[in-house]
């Protein structure tokens, strides 16, 4: 549950865990407080109509990744990738290492081409190497490098689909 209303004082947020009661009309949530820490405890924020507290669901908790991955995606790349700070070929960050790496999830971009090969896709991912200054983290990578996978494909090793972020 999140308030987005307000300033950094006034903003909230509340993690659902589950229903208290059959009739649905309280949770029990994790939330922390000032000067209380965290607590869990059972709440009603946000069920009443025109409350200030709406229902956020992530499409992917954690960014994606099999079960056990810790949210991230394992892929091959065939040669040293240009990370970006954005989907495009604009403000390069640093370096992914070719061979083996995870990523957290991928969205739609400028297309990156040689020959007859190409993607649109690019994978969010943390770099090996940055450029002095920049600081590398939660860079985008063209699936163009993908290694086992053909012209607009953004899939992890095992060919299960990346998410979108």
């Amino acid at each position: 549950m999140i308030d987005a209303t307000g300033d950094n004082n006034t903003r909230h947020v509340v993690i659902f865990e589950r229903w208290a009661n059959p009739a649905r009309t309280s949770y029990w949530a994790y939330e922390q407080r000032g000067g209380y820490g965290t607590d869990h405890r059972v709440l009603t924020y946000g069920l009443k109509p025109g409350s200030e507290f709406h229902a956020y669901r992530p499409r992917v908790l954690g960014g994606g990744g099999a079960p056990g991955t810790g949210g991230k995606y394992w892929v091959d790349t065939f040669a040293d990738a240009t990370g970006y700070r954005e989907p495009n070929t604009n403000d390069p960050q640093g370096t992914l290492n070719k061979g083996t790496n995870y990523v957290y999830c991928r969205v739609w971009g400028a297309e990156v081409r040689q020959g007859n090969q190409f993607n649109h896709w690019w994978l969010r991912t943390d770099l090996d190497r940055t450029n002095p200054g920049k600081n590398g983290r939660g860079a985008y990578v063209s699936a163009y490098y993908l290694a086992k996978w053909g012209n607009d494909e953004a899939k992890d090793n095992t060919g299960q689909d990346i998410a979108n972020c």
